[in-house]
């Protein structure tokens, strides 16, 4: 039968582009956003990550707002520190930034210091808990889906070998 053939190619091309699909996830996981609100606050506020994983700040709430770090969060002690320093000037804005040593990173908005707009990056050697923080790693299942594709691949050759 000339189905076969064509069955075999196909399922071997969803197997690609599956595994392509999961492996893009596994990339973007390697991403957490914490977006500025309407509120005057950074959410989440806090949030533990993986050392390597790239931290995007998102302008969700209009207006100008800084991620600038600091050695402290608390009131009246929040000094720019220069690890890092971002301009979020409207709407849409992003800023990115990869973590990749452990520690706490603590960063507040130079305008709005007053209002407590405040946040803190947690960084860990292994994925941890947060407020949104967590990243899943999908690559697991990327490769379960691979073998069992490939299982699939192969029990209809041998069937049409055998038949």
């Amino acid at each position: 039968m000339e189905t076969r053939p064509v069955a075999v190619l196909a399922l071997i091309v969803i197997a690609l582009v599956a595994g392509g699909i999961v492996s893009a996830q596994v990339h973007e996981d390697d991403v957490v956003e914490v977006r500025t609100t309407d509120r005057l606050k950074f959410d989440p506020e806090t949030i533990t990550i993986e050392a390597g994983t790239t931290v995007r700040w998102v302008n969700d709430g209009g207006g100008f707002h800084t991620v600038t770090s600091s050695d402290s969060i608390e009131a009246g002690k929040r000094d720019a520190n220069g690890d890092f320093d971002a301009t979020l000037s409207s709407r849409g804005k992003t800023y990115e930034r990869t973590f990749d040593e452990l520690g706490e990173y603590p960063y507040f908005c130079q305008p709005h210091t007053g209002a407590d707009m405040v946040g803190t990056i947690v960084v860990t050697g292994e994925p941890a808990g947060g407020d949104g923080g967590t990243k899943e790693n999908q690559a697991p299942v990327s490769l379960l889906a691979f073998l069992f594709v490939m299982g699939l691949v192969a029990a209809l050759v041998g069937r049409r070998r055998s038949g």
